[in-house]
């Protein structure tokens, strides 16, 4: 016999010797009275017994009880499971049929993580092969950056952050880009939702990192928050950004991406100071914005080079803008002509 049986039949046993108890005393006064209303008492004491076992039967409820002896080690774990046959209403909580169950073993669960971990692994090693050649000149790993990197990429399932975990790995062994750890603690912490304001952040930054103040109402000030938060951009505030013209350094590079360069020329020889309002990323920012190869699109560029050539006419300083021939170890060659 089960739990709730045996909870139903002893409230129906307690529940009618109870009421026996009650009703006899009261039926024998009548008989010895000589009462008429006998009969009444009787079929209330019949009458009453559906109403004893309704009872019984709401107290108890279709609950079954059971204990898994969960083997942990040398320590015996009971863990108590309640299944809910027909559903139920909890405070307004609905708990659907088979909706609790903690009942499977912990070494199931721990193999189950295991190989969720390797699949992870081996997919972040898919997408890395994808990219590259086994036949290219590769450079050496540091031990302890590849267990971290491991280590940390095997809990990352998100498709797009696996993406961008792979881009680490493809840089630092085909360029040798110096990835820090902690830029490896940054992205292994970021959400997709996160990785994509990244991405639109980096289309309004030049190449040396710098977002511009003419691009502030494009892009919200709580999306650069969480940006801040997370270690790519060094404060959500303004700070002044100086370029130092003298009559040594007299032609400088504002901006650029890999098409175009916004260039400042003074060409009086007098001394004179372009200062503009922007944020900055950190060097994990700037960095990882490098590793994605994200830059701004040429449109917005010109734009830029717009605004600064506007800024810069008070100090007599002209700004160009011109088409990129080629790059050479930092060194920009470009077309003459301006396009501005």
């Amino acid at each position: 016999m089960n739990i709730r049986r045996k909870v139903f039949v002893a409230i129906s046993v307690v529940s009618g010797i109870l009421l026996i108890g009650l009703m006899v005393p009261d039926i024998l006064l009548f008989i010895k009275k000589g009462s008429s209303n006998i009969v009444l008492r009787i079929l209330e004491l019949f009458c009453s017994i559906p109403l004893t076992v309704s009872l019984a039967l709401t107290l108890s409820i279709n609950i079954n009880i059971k204990k898994s002896d969960i083997s942990t080690g040398s320590k015996n774990m009971f863990i108590t499971t309640v299944n809910v046959d027909d559903g139920c209403n909890l405070n307004g909580l609905t708990i659907s049929p088979n909706s609790i169950s903690v009942d499977k073993d912990l070494t199931t669960i721990k193999g189950d993580l295991e190989l969720l971990k390797k699949e992870n692994i081996d997919r972040i090693c898919e997408l890395v092969l994808e990219k590259v050649n086994q036949s290219q000149n590769l450079k050496p790993v540091d031990r302890d950056f590849l267990i971290k990197y491991l280590n940390e990429g095997s809990s990352i399932s998100d498709s797009d952050i696996q993406k961008i975990w792979a881009e680490l790995l493809i840089a630092k062994v085909t360029e040798g880009t110096s990835v820090t750890k902690r830029l490896l603690d940054i992205v292994k912490n970021l959400s997709s939702e996160e990785a994509k304001i990244f991405d639109e952040v980096c289309s309004f930054s030049t190449n040396e990192g710098i977002i511009f103040d003419h691009f502030q109402g494009k892009i919200p000030f709580v999306k650069l928050s969480f940006l801040v938060d997370i270690g790519l951009i060094n404060s959500s505030d303004f700070v002044s950004h100086n370029y130092n013209f003298t009559n040594n350094t007299n032609k400088i590079a504002l901006a650029r991406n890999n098409k175009l360069i916004i260039v400042g020329f003074k060409q009086d020889g007098m001394d004179a100071t372009l200062s503009c309002n922007c944020r900055l990323l950190t060097k994990e920012g700037l960095l990882l914005k490098n590793i994605l190869k994200k830059e701004m699109s040429d449109s917005d560029l010109l734009d830029l080079g717009k605004y600064l050539k506007d800024k810069a006419r008070s100090q007599n300083i002209e700004v160009t803008a011109h088409l990129i021939e080629n790059i050479e170890n930092d060194l920009v060659h470009y077309n003459n002509i301006s396009i501005l």
